[in-house]
């Protein structure tokens, strides 16, 4: 006799109401389709997924199964070992294809079930005589995995979703963590759920995030997808998160299991008491522009926050050590007098309220989708007037100034990694971007490998519109930073304004219409301003072309007639050249500009390229526009010339980053001249 299981549906019910069981996906780009279990798919339980929602589980819980057999018979299924589900009754089937029956589960426990990752097996049995105990035959073996939540899950989630298409359907991907991390949360427990979460997100601190300011997944979307990369324990966008990030990430795994949080932020500008950033081991007082929780309710101040960024005191003196460690969960925002978060969170002298109704950073779920730094537009003219006068806009540079064509941003980009990976950056992902705001928008996130220490690199490329205000879309790219520590980078000079923290393992910087952000973005931060130097460079190559504005074609036609001796005339110096490109037409060698006149004119220099041993005779001149220092020069035999501008300086070195052009023979047609363009660097031997 031959009996066969085709096919189990446990979500069959369209409507959600007879099964308890929700509409799943795997992740973004996966489904899970009905049935979830077929013969033909893997055996492993994860393969045949299904969620339960606890609370609001039918008085009989059913099932429905696909059966083919030679003859009647009776199946039933034996839970092995004891499980969720239980073990199935003996029910008949007709011979041939019995067509989807429905199996009731008389001994499941799903209802009010905590939350778990169930793990179960079902052994299949058929009989001709039910009756007898000893007549009872296998025929075959099923996994599945279970998922018990709380409730229905709420926004982003949109569990009533039967469209494949929806990315909102709620993910396993996302289960497989948020169950672990709430496991043993029951019944109405959601506050314990969210607290359990938390709890758990902080803790990744202690082993592959850390905290820096400016989101590295929480956009204008969550990049869901990326950020699972990073659970797993690979590089995603980067093993760095802010408030934005640690709130998003509260919210959306908590709603998953059918808590009801929302993302909103607090401010403006308040110092904090001692805090413990996730990812660090230091106490300490930060000031912020803004700052992320997870709120429940109206995200006001009678309303509870959770708060997975950081850990403040709850000794009843948070302005001192030593501290007691509090995790903020259900924690009542309040006032600062109530000793609850704010008093724990906010320095007394400061000022810090909730924002909900922030067009930008207030109270919203963010939908599931990727997204870029800065992709979201500060609107809210009071806090553009707060960012005004905290990075003194009104110092800012406004040459007019003319970027280069709308393709060059990934040409650009292109040259750029193709030099770093002289350095050993290897590419780890690479997303392009246009829309309304910015022309291009290249991120690239890089890798390397000091022995075993492993190093992240975050490069943000911008390419402004023509007609666009440029210092207005950089000062709203600083405010994605919503930590007070960028600091105004005088030296080295890096664009038209640039700004760094510390160490610093931030650079943010506008060249012409070009914006940039270089972060390393590992738990190990790394000296990025040499990265950030070599980009300003390439940027500079891409707008060596630029037509100069009558108001500083002036300043140059001025300077040549001023008296004072120009400060390259004043360091007389020979200077090193290195090609940026690896391309054969690479002149390396030396620069020497030792007979440069007080004017800055060079009528008699030389550059010895180290290749073919020769001295070629060069004319040229520096001069400034503005605050900004040029220098070109030109082979007079008309083999090459070189357009840069000083980019670095200090006591004992100076860089200046250009472009070199150089004349050459196309290889196909010996007649035809063309113009090779290389992105160069010259410096102090």
């Amino acid at each position: 006799m031959n009996v066969e299981l085709q096919a189990i549906k446990f979500n069959y019910d369209p409507i959600l109401t007879n099964t308890g069981a929700i509409n799943l996906r795997r992740n973004a780009t996966q489904t899970v389709t009905v049935p979830e279990w077929r013969p033909d798919v893997c055996s492993n339980p994860e393969c045949s997924p299904v969620s339960y929602t606890t609370l609001t589980m039918p008085a009989k819980m059913t099932i429905q199964a696909l059966f083919s057999a030679t003859a009647a018979l009776w199946i039933r299924a034996v839970a092995e070992p004891d499980h969720i589900l239980g073990s199935i009754e003996p029910v008949p089937i007709p011979p041939g294809n019995s067509g989807y029956l429905t199996l009731e589960l008389p001994h499941a426990r799903v209802a009010n079930a905590p939350v778990k990752i169930n793990d179960i097996q079902w052994r299949w049995q058929f009989s001709t005589t039910p009756q007898v105990p000893d007549t009872w035959t296998d025929f075959q073996r099923t996994r599945h995995r279970i998922y018990t939540i709380l409730s229905k899950p709420t926004c982003p989630w949109e569990a009533g979703s039967t469209d494949p298409r929806n990315i909102h359907q709620p993910w396993t991907e996302v289960l497989e963590h948020a169950c672990q991390w709430a496991t043993g949360a029951a019944g109405q427990q959601h506050d314990l759920a969210a607290t359990y979460i938390t709890r758990r997100l902080f803790e990744l601190g202690k082993t592959f995030v850390k905290y820096q300011g400016g989101p590295k997944y929480a956009h204008r979307n969550f990049d869901c997808t990326k950020f699972l990369e990073l659970l797993a324990g690979g590089i995603g966008n980067g093993a760095t998160v802010n408030c934005d990030d640690c709130a998003t990430a509260v919210s959306t795994f908590g709603n998953i299991l059918g808590c009801d949080l929302s993302q909103s932020g607090m401010g403006e500008i308040f110092k904090t008491n001692r805090i413990l950033l996730i990812g660090c081991s230091d106490w300490c007082n930060r000031s912020f522009i803004r700052h992320a929780v997870a709120w429940k309710g109206n995200c006001t101040a009678t309303d509870a926050v959770f708060d997975a960024c950081l850990q403040v005191d709850n000794d009843g003196h948070p302005d001192v050590s030593p501290e007691d460690p509090l995790q903020p969960t259900n924690l009542l925002f309040g006032r600062p007098s109530d000793k609850t978060y704010q008093f724990c969170l906010v320095d007394a002298a400061s000022s810090c309220i909730p924002l909900p109704y922030d067009p930008q950073f207030g109270q919203q779920r963010r939908k599931l989708g990727d997204g870029y730094l800065g992709d979201v537009e500060i609107t809210r003219e009071e806090f553009l007037q707060i960012l005004r006068r905290i990075y003194s806009f009104d110092t800012w540079p406004r040459l007019e100034e003319s970027g280069a064509n709308a393709t060059s941003t990934l040409e650009l980009n292109a040259r750029l990694l193709q030099r770093l990976s002289a350095f050993d950056w290897h590419v780890h992902s690479f997303e392009h971007t246009q829309d309304e705001r910015f022309t291009n928008v290249v991120e690239t996130i890089l890798v390397r490998f000091n022995g075993t220490n492993r190093e992240l690199l975050n490069i943000n490329l911008y390419e402004c519109p023509e007609s666009s205000d440029w210092n207005d879309r950089f000062l709203k790219l600083l405010a994605m930073f919503q930590e007070l520590n960028l600091k105004r980078l005088e030296e080295p000079r890096l664009g038209s304004v640039a700004f760094s923290n510390r160490i610093p393992s931030v650079v943010a910087f506008r060249r012409n219409r070009f914006l940039a952000v270089v972060r390393s973005v590992d738990t190990t931060s790394i000296n990025v301003l040499d990265i950030a130097i070599l980009v300003d460079a390439f940027l500079l190559a891409v707008n060596s072309s630029t037509t100069q504005s009558p108001q500083a074609k002036t300043k140059v036609d001025n300077r040549k007639g001023e008296k004072m001796p120009h400060r390259l005339y004043a360091l007389k110096r020979s200077f090193k050249l290195h090609p940026e490109t690896g391309t054969p037409f690479a002149q390396e060698g030396n620069l020497d500009l030792s007979k440069m006149d007080a004017n800055g004119v060079l009528a008699d220099g030389t550059h010895f390229v180290m290749s073919t041993g020769r001295f070629f005779p060069i004319t040229g001149e520096a001069f400034d526009i503005g605050n900004e220092t040029f220098l070109k020069f030109r082979h007079t035999d008309g083999s090459g010339r070189f357009e840069g501008r000083v980019t670095y300086e200090s006591d004992d070195v100076i860089i200046v980053s250009g472009k070199l052009f150089t004349p050459t023979f196309k290889t196909d047609d010996a007649t035809a001249l063309v113009q090779l363009e290389e992105p160069w660097v010259i410096s102090k031997p």
